[in-house]
């Protein structure tokens, strides 16, 4: 008993080390990513199709979970697709709605690679027109 208790903290450590080296991964992954991304961007508009609003702790009883989104966006006859939650990138904790429209930036050789823009809503061509245009100066935020 007396030697279970040194372990205990021993065992904690650890996990915390291992915890911290797969969040430090993720972050370098999801870094690498945006990079690959910005190398040679394209842009599309993109269609919610699912949006999960954020749930905090007590208010389910299934627990808390970060907002995630899906949504879709088309390259001629091809379309794309792409699920990922708050956890992966920004993702809003309310006020999107199934059917909204924003840019979406990819990877022009890997249009799977992409990431939905949630502070450029597009309500038109004319919005997209002007956002390629705005973002050939500046880096759109993501």
């Amino acid at each position: 008993m007396f030697q279970s208790r040194k372990l205990y903290p021993v065992a904690r450590y650890g996990a915390y080390l291992i915890i911290s080296a797969l969040l430090f991964s993720f972050s370098a992954c999801k870094k690498e990513k945006r990079k690959e991304i910005l190398n040679d961007p394209a842009y599309a508009i993109g269609i919610v199709t699912k949006y999960n609003k954020a749930n905090n702790p007590g208010s389910s009883s299934r627990g808390s979970y970060p907002s995630g989104v899906s949504y879709k966006f088309y390259l001629g006859s091809s379309t794309y697709t792409r699920s990922y939650n708050d956890g992966t990138y920004n993702v809003p904790e309310s006020g999107v709605n199934i059917g909204d429209q924003y840019m979406v930036i990819y990877e022009k050789d890997k249009p799977k690679n992409s990431i939905m823009l949630f502070h450029y809503p597009v309500k038109d061509s004319a919005d997209f027109n002007n956002y390629v245009s705005e973002f050939l100066t500046e880096t759109p935020e993501f």
